[in-house]
């Protein structure tokens, strides 16, 4: 999430994206080499380290959700863990969101597979599609979607 969209980070975007959702109480997680909760009003820790998706799932999982809406470029760490950690959470619907390059079909096929409980996978163009993102975050993970 460090990378370009653009004239902006990648991460920059989300955190904008990510913001009514916050405000509106959404639990947020942010993942990279360690999992952290996002308090109310936060803004997300600067992009670090690996993509620890499973520890961000086991990590939820003691919250028992409802359901989930990952944003991810498709590249965790270690993919089996991650779709392991998916599957012990149980009948959860989870939401994905890719924002990786277009033509990366192992993530994009990674995230379809991550998708599960009737959640939908769906991509993003982070420079040309900000509002977009925003749109559909506000969507899956305002007080309506939950």
């Amino acid at each position: 999430m460090a990378e370009y969209a653009g004239a902006r980070r990648k991460c920059d975007i989300l955190d904008d994206a990510i913001a009514p959702a916050v405000r509106d109480g959404a639990h947020v997680v942010a993942f990279g080499s360690y999992v952290k909760d996002l308090p109310a009003g936060a803004r997300l820790p600067p992009p670090a380290g690996s993509t620890a998706l499973h520890l961000a799932l086991r990590h939820v999982e003691a919250t028992r959700p409802r359901r989930l809406v990952v944003v991810s470029d498709g590249r965790p760490d270690d993919p089996a863990a991650a779709l392991r950690a998916a599957d012990r959470l149980g009948y959860v619907r989870i939401d994905v969101i890719y924002c990786g390059p277009d033509h990366d079909g192992e993530a994009l096929r990674f995230m379809q597979r991550l998708a599960r409980g009737g959640g939908a996978a769906s991509a993003h163009d982070m420079a040309r599609e900000p509002q977009r993102l925003a749109n559909t975050l506000k969507r899956l993970a305002g007080p309506a979607g939950n």
